[in-house]
């Protein structure tokens, strides 16, 4: 999974997630998540919905840029989605 972060080099950073039947857990990399705590987790049934979520790319994209040129930069803004959690989740 790609999570958006703006910035000079590039738009988005690559995470690892695990998801089962009980949780949702979300790490830095593959190798963490095989011996270290995630970076979150919560239950998933607090997941309320994922939904699609679409802003304006050329705001992120200097035409001729490194970024501009990446087909897969191009792609992660058009499949972008957003997780909205209930709120009467624990602290």
């Amino acid at each position: 999974m790609y999570k958006f972060k703006p910035g000079l080099s590039s738009n988005f950073v690559q995470r690892y997630v695990q998801i089962s039947e009980r949780a949702f857990r979300y790490f830095k990399d593959k190798a963490s998540s095989e011996k270290g705590k995630p970076l979150v987790a919560f239950r998933r049934k607090i997941i309320k919905r994922a939904s699609e979520y679409s802003l304006n790319k050329n705001s992120y994209v200097k035409p001729g840029s490194r970024i501009a040129k990446s087909k897969l930069e191009s792609q992660l803004f058009e499949h972008m989605f957003e997780i909205e959690l209930n709120e009467d989740y624990e602290d």
